[in-house]
């Protein structure tokens, strides 16, 4: 008789969580041996292919689905080449380099990438990146739009000024406030504009 494993080493090299090979178990898609391990040599095998949800809605379904494609499917087999060869050249060109206990964990860990994204973006963690545009766009025509307006405004107190340093310590003033003006508001994460 085979040594067998406990089932939460089985879990840990099979990819998955302890309570998935538990499930399986009871919905006899393992076997355990009498001591309540499990034969390591299963891991990698097709047993969880039950408790996929498409398979348990193929199992359901009373109707087989039928699914068209509109490309033609590439012939499985050539005239000049093995059946290994054959394994080979599809495998090549559909990029299926993983087995399916790989397959499975990347399959997961994607997901669970996904779920992390999701959370982020609804608790304002993450952002996208049209709204950040938009926002910016905005404030950066609003800052266009003050600056052009001082030479208008201010022309009259300008011409006023008698030296060049007079000028210069108006002009200074003038943007200084007009650039405070504009970033007032966004302490709080709300724009001013």
């Amino acid at each position: 008789m085979a040594q067998g494993i406990s089932i939460r080493e089985f879990a840990r090299r099979e990819g998955c969580s302890d309570t998935l090979v538990r499930k399986a178990l009871k919905s006899a898609h393992l076997k355990a041996f009498d001591d309540g391990t499990l034969n390591p040599a299963l891991i990698g095998t097709g047993w969880r292919k039950g408790n996929r949800p498409a398979a348990n809605h193929q199992a359901k379904s009373s109707r087989p689905k039928t699914v068209r494609s509109s490309r033609k499917p590439a012939p499985v087999l050539r005239d000049d080449e093995s059946p290994a060869e054959a394994a080979e050249r599809i495998i090549a060109t559909t990029g299926a380099t993983m087995d399916q206990a790989e397959a499975e964990r990347v399959k997961e860990n994607y997901l669970a990438l996904l779920r992390q994204l999701e959370y982020d973006t609804k608790s304002g963690a993450v952002v996208e990146v049209s709204q950040v545009a938009k926002l910016f766009g905005s404030a950066c025509a609003s800052v266009r739009t003050k600056l052009l307006a001082i030479p208008a405004e201010q022309a009259p107190d300008l011409h006023r000024c008698k030296t060049v340093a007079e000028v210069q310590d108006a002009l200074a003033g003038i943007i200084t406030e007009a650039l405070e003006e504009l970033t007032r508001g966004y302490g709080d994460g709300a724009p001013a504009i």
